[in-house]
């Protein structure tokens, strides 16, 4: 499984929508979009920890190092 499909699956076992987790994390609609279309190459620590924090899982999960979520 991509980081991308990670992302959008964790995204939608929690509710959100692109734009809720638009506004939660603040970053960019296109980014979330581009990333869970895996259309961006890999994002940077700083969104990583942005995007874990919002969803509540660790890096390792939404990195694909570790399988299942886990707690961040």
């Amino acid at each position: 499984m991509s980081f991308g499909e990670r992302l959008r699956a964790t995204r939608i076992d929690r509710g959100l929508s692109v734009n809720q987790l638009t506004e939660l994390s603040e970053l960019g609609k296109s980014t979330i979009c581009n990333l869970e279309n895996n259309t961006q190459a890999m994002p940077g620590g700083q969104t990583v920890i942005q995007l874990c924090k919002v969803l509540n899982v660790s890096a390792d999960y939404l990195l694909g190092l570790k399988p299942g979520q886990g707690d961040a």
